[in-house]
């Protein structure tokens, strides 16, 4: 074992200097400037890897919540046992808390506060409610991590090579018509655009290798679902070198809802990978195992596991390793769709 001294801290990166050292490199926690392969020495240089995915989502109970009840949902979770839900002693920094309304249904809030929208309404009083708001919270929880992924690693070659642009296509646009879009003003990271519009989203390849892309819309009623169907393996894309993508979206707002808040998420690697195992049913829909073979190599081991998309005992647990960080990007916008 050994301990590293920080000597400089930044926003992005943080350097130290080992100040002891007793057998092999301490795995999954510091890389070592000189080299990865030996025993490290005291007064070696080192750098954190890139963070693994923190894919554990903490959940609470309100204030307000009968005893008996939150134990009945700690252990309709125990029993579910899916490694995606932790129960923290205190509701401080907690990802969901629960409770119950004044018509006794269940709600659900995030982090900040935010009542979110789950439908249909589900009764605390009913039989299976704690099991069925545990499933709630495990299918939140995979979606959250869908949502948050990214490569956090600033040494990527391809960090900041994938760029999005939204335009607005014009009134009268019909599907295979011209893709003659005017760019859309957005707010912070946000565009707003109405139901029944047609919208182009524009992917930039501005790395100099070629990508396999996949789109991915994080849709109101928590499904996950990719959009793109190319001809390469799981349905991507292959986007040459400096090249484009324009994909025509359609904007809708579902029967009951004033307006939507949609994600769409582009991910690219410059291997063959599947990102169908980040793809998810919408809330109260069965989790599938996205692919009769296993995960091909590290990147959708990642995927499958952000999602719990491998099938049963294959969980958060089996990420060991972040994959390697020219595997892949990412980047994301967030479109608001006003019925």
């Amino acid at each position: 074992s050994g301990h590293a001294e920080v000597t400089t801290a930044e926003a992005v990166t943080s350097r130290a200097v080992l100040r002891q050292a007793e057998g092999q490199a301490p795995a999954g926690s510091l890389g070592f400037a000189a080299s990865s392969t030996r025993v490290p020495s005291p007064g070696d240089l080192v750098l954190p890897l890139a963070p693994r995915p923190c894919l554990q989502r903490a959940v609470a109970a309100m204030p307000g919540v009968p005893a008996a009840l939150a134990a009945r949902v700690e252990e309709a979770a125990e029993q579910l046992a899916s490694g995606f839900l932790r129960w923290p002693a205190a509701a401080t920094g907690a990802d969901f808390l629960w409770g119950i309304d004044r018509d006794g249904r269940f709600e659900v809030r995030d982090a900040v506060g935010t009542l979110l929208r789950l439908e249909p309404p589900l009764s605390a009083s009913s039989p299976s409610a704690a099991r069925h708001l545990v499933a709630r919270l495990d299918h939140l929880a995979r979606y959250r991590n869908v949502e948050a992924l990214e490569n956090h690693d600033p040494r990527s070659s391809l960090a900041g090579r994938l760029e999005l642009g939204l335009g607005r296509l014009p009134a009268g646009y019909q599907h295979g018509d011209a893709l003659d879009d005017e760019p859309l003003a957005a707010g912070p990271g946000v565009a707003t655009v109405q139901a029944g519009e047609w919208i182009c989203l524009r992917i930039h390849n501005r790395s100099d290798r070629r990508l396999h892309v996949a789109l991915l819309d994080l849709t109101t009623s928590w499904a996950v679902r990719q959009i793109t169907a190319g001809p390469a393996i799981g349905g991507a894309e292959l986007v040459d070198p400096r090249g484009s993508l324009a994909v025509p979206l359609q904007a809708s707002v579902p029967a009951g809802y004033p307006e939507v808040r949609d994600v769409l998420k582009v991910l690219a690697a410059p291997r063959a990978t599947s990102f169908r195992w980040l793809e998810l049913p919408p809330l109260d829909g069965t989790v599938h195992r996205a692919h009769r073979e296993p995960p091909a190599d590290a990147l959708e081991r990642l995927f499958a596991a952000v999602s719990g998309t491998a099938g049963p005992g294959a969980a958060w647990r089996d990420v060991d390793a972040p994959p390697p960080r020219d595997d892949w990007t990412s980047a994301r916008i967030v479109v608001r769709v006003m019925s």
